[in-house]
């Protein structure tokens, strides 16, 4: 695991370019403080400068170091990720006399490429994002794994290319002049992310998951490698055993695929189904003592950590905890945006960021559950779009009369209350989009001033991708989860926040093959009629203690709503009634006013508001109120 940067010059590198590919570089050293390596080509422009900060996982030896040349010095390559089956790969790549100088997946995907061009990206299982330059050909090649696990930004104008793994690294170069992206800020309201190829910053884009690009002076154009392809549905609920065992043999083998490392490994155990099974193989494959990991809140806040000390201790697991005050989120918060480049979309980046820096004091990889709920149907909107559609065929007196009935619940029906206004969206692709909204459109105009209020704005291709491929209903949403609101959140998050402590995270769940088995799957196999994880949990009852298995699920809560109007009441006010936020213009002051009143005397519910306002202040003055300069002088001191 790694963090990689580079610089494109199409008229030739300036001794500006070469200062900024080191500045670059050292704004990224929290993700590999292992080594760094810097590869500047020669010759005729256009010239190319690579970097690599590494956190050495396999082949901890000299003989990994990037950037990597092949022998001949014609390609350099700079890689982030892992390769799991780059032991099987380079058997392949010995067949056609290939000799290795080092143990390294590095080695093997620079001569893989070499072979294959971009072909080996369908070869390749893991996570990755890489850059190889041609020295010959005077091109770069950059791609990203299927899943989008790795990230890869970058920057293209007439006279440069630039690419890193995180924003901040390239905003560090001198040229570049990025502004916040105005018309994406809606977006960020409303979906809790920015959609891929465009991020909260101007001219800075994201390379897609499962695409590549070849960059020259002439050339630049994004393929797709690889779609989670419809299959004909050979599996049906008939032969539900064989296919319990089948899903038990592709998880195991997708973990134990995980756990390939030169250095110690451990576990972020919540206590839910999915990571939960993942130290139930981890320990079948390992024994006892793998080191786990749980965050929780102090009582009386509702938290899983019982859950997690019933697998710890059923599994004799060496356990970890910690306990998350309100002072932690003030001491961590503007670090933590500082990292992800973004305003955070939960407070629970928090705690995982917490519990990030008390796994990496002991181990550099962990395995996590994350994707497990839009793979196997975890949440309730997979059964419940099937049902909307009678919602929206009534008649429009009693539609008026039960979205007013809906306003009235009390705030403990909130997600009936939000679930019931999603039912009546219109149209599937924005209704698809709108089940995990942060906030509802008409709420985003009592926020934002008149001058910030425009349109959500959903990617044109998606409708098309969807028509081609054939989904529709649950498995549309499931489909739209897995293309953007995993590696534009939850994927990017956990990269972000985890690389920030110099630690390695794993996803078994989103193993493209185990992915690909679940699309082949009825959806009622998965969810249907109030019951989530359907397979997931009968098969797993091999594996977990039922009351692990069928306990009620919780989810990740902070008790934020609550801090709100106590310990964090003048941190918040202090930050969203700052004589800069009202000098901004982007924020409604009286509305804001209104909103923080309510939420005080218990009128309302509004921490959602209140957050969003909050980190979105934070990142503008991080990013943009002191400059790029600041923000890259203030990386050291993290």
């Amino acid at each position: 695991m790694c963090g990689i940067a580079g610089i494109l010059k199409f008229d030739g590198l300036t001794g500006s370019d070469i200062q900024a590919i080191h500045t670059m570089t050292h704004i990224i050293a929290h993700r590999g403080p292992d080594d760094k390596g810097i590869f500047i080509s020669a010759g005729t422009p256009p010239l190319a400068a690579l970097s690599n900060r590494r956190l050495s996982i396999i082949d901890l030896t000299a003989a990994g170091h990037q950037p990597m040349s092949d022998p001949s010095g014609r390609f350099w390559i700079v890689f982030n990720g892992e390769i799991y089956n780059f032991k099987e790969l380079r058997d392949l790549l010995q067949k056609r006399n290939w000799a290795f100088k080092s143990r390294s997946d590095t080695e093997v995907l620079l001569y893989l490429y070499i072979d294959y061009g971009p072909a080996c990206l369908s070869m390749l299982d893991g996570m990755f994002a890489c850059a190889i330059w041609d020295e010959k050909d005077k091109r770069l090649f950059l791609a990203r794994d299927r899943a989008g696990k790795k990230p890869l930004f970058y920057y293209l104008d007439n006279k440069r290319f630039l690419f890193s793994s995180e924003i901040k690294s390239i905003l560090a170069h001198p040229d570049v002049h990025s502004a916040p992206n105005l018309k994406e800020f809606p977006n960020y309201f409303f979906l809790r992310y920015v959609p891929a190829p465009n991020t909260m910053f101007e001219k800075i884009y994201k390379l897609p998951p499962a695409s590549y690009v070849f960059v020259s002076s002439n050339n630049f154009k994004i393929q797709k490698y690889w779609d989670i392809q419809p299959k004909i549905r050979q599996k049906t609920e008939s032969n539900k055993a064989k296919i319990e065992k089948e899903l038990i043999s592709r998880f195991e083998r997708s973990v134990e695929k995980r756990l390939i490392a030169d250095v110690p490994i451990g576990v972020f155990l919540s206590g839910g189904i999915d990571s939960s099974a993942v130290v139930a193989v981890m320990s079948k494959l390992l024994g006892e003592n793998i080191k786990t990991y749980s965050v929780g809140f102090r009582s009386p806040w509702l938290s899983e950590l019982e859950y997690a000390k019933i697998v710890a201790e059923t599994y004799k697991t060496d356990h970890h905890e910690v306990l998350i005050s309100p002072s932690d989120f003030v001491n961590n918060l503007e670090n933590i945006i500082w990292f992800r480049d973004i305003p955070l979309s939960e407070p629970a980046d928090v705690p995982v960021y917490i519990l990030s820096r008390l796994a990496s004091e002991k181990v550099k990889v962990v395995l996590s559950g994350e994707g497990g709920d839009e793979v196997f149907g975890g949440y309730y909107k997979y059964f419940l779009e099937s049902y909307t559609r009678y919602i929206r065929a009534l008649p429009n007196p009693l539609k008026i009369l039960f979205l007013r009935s809906a306003s009235h619940l009390p705030f403990k029906f909130i997600k009936i209350k939000h679930y019931i206004r999603v039912s009546f969206v219109q149209n599937d692709l924005e209704r698809a989009f709108s089940w995990f909204s942060s906030m509802a459109d008409e709420s985003l105009d009592k926020i934002l001033s008149y001058d910030f209020q425009r349109p959500i704005i959903i990617p044109k291709e998606i409708t098309a991708d969807l028509q081609l491929l054939g989904y529709s209903g649950a498995e549309a949403l499931s489909y739209l989860d897995l293309k953007y609101w995993l590696p534009d959140n939850l994927l990017e998050r956990a990269d972000r926040l985890t690389m920030a402590n110099s630690l390695e995270l794993r996803a078994p769940f989103m193993d493209h093959s185990l992915v690909e088995f679940s699309f082949s799957l009825p959806q009622s196999m998965k969810a249907k009629w109030f019951s989530t994880k359907i397979l997931l949990k009968q098969a797993m009852e091999q594996l977990l203690p039922k009351k692990i298995i069928y306990r009620k699920k919780v989810g990740f809560l902070t008790p934020i709503n609550y801090w709100f109007r106590k310990e964090l009441k003048d941190w918040t006010a202090d930050i969203i009634f700052s004589s800069k936020c009202k000098q901004r213009g982007i924020f409604n002051p009286e509305t804001i006013e209104k909103i923080f009143n309510n939420h005080l005397s218990g009128a309302e519910d509004n921490w959602k508001f209140l957050w969003t306002i909050i980190n979105f202040e934070l990142w503008f003055n991080k990013f943009f109120d002191y400059g790029n300069k600041k923000a890259s002088s203030s990386a050291s001191s993290l």
